[in-house]
């Protein structure tokens, strides 16, 4: 089953915290040879599943690890594409699993393999959102 669709099912089944990562998962940056490539355009399927499942009454939050002095981007991209969301948390280039626990998240969605698994070991569903490249 992909993200989407198991979206869906935690939809219907009420489970109803998500969190988003912010670059790589709501927009288009990417690493690629450790360097990093800005590109702040929304990765629309993303989007669009964060709109969904706040219009359909769920709790959702954007959880960047981005330092605290570049989460204003973040802002930005959510004044600019007015999206709804319940929080704006940053992780200060920490690890978000404890971050997810204390917020309640039952699904996250997050382009980075580090985070996917150290969130799995956890215990919070989490999916992989494949990089641009």
């Amino acid at each position: 089953m992909d993200f989407e669709n198991e979206a869906i099912y935690h939809l219907y089944n009420k489970m109803g915290v998500f969190s988003f990562d912010f670059d790589g998962t709501l927009n288009n940056s990417y690493y690629f040879n450790d360097k990093f490539f800005k590109d702040l355009s929304p990765k629309q399927e993303m989007v669009d599943l964060l709109i969904k499942l706040k219009e359909s009454g769920y709790i959702v939050y954007i959880v960047t690890s981005r330092r605290i002095d570049r989460v204003s981007a973040v802002h930005d991209f959510v004044t600019r594409y007015e999206l709804e969301v319940d929080g704006v948390l940053t992780t200060n280039e920490e690890l978000k699993a404890d971050t997810l626990l204390n917020l309640g998240v039952q699904v996250h969605f997050d382009d980075s393999m580090e985070e996917v698994q150290n969130n799995l070991m956890k215990g919070i569903k989490t999916y992989h959102v494949k990089p641009k490249i």
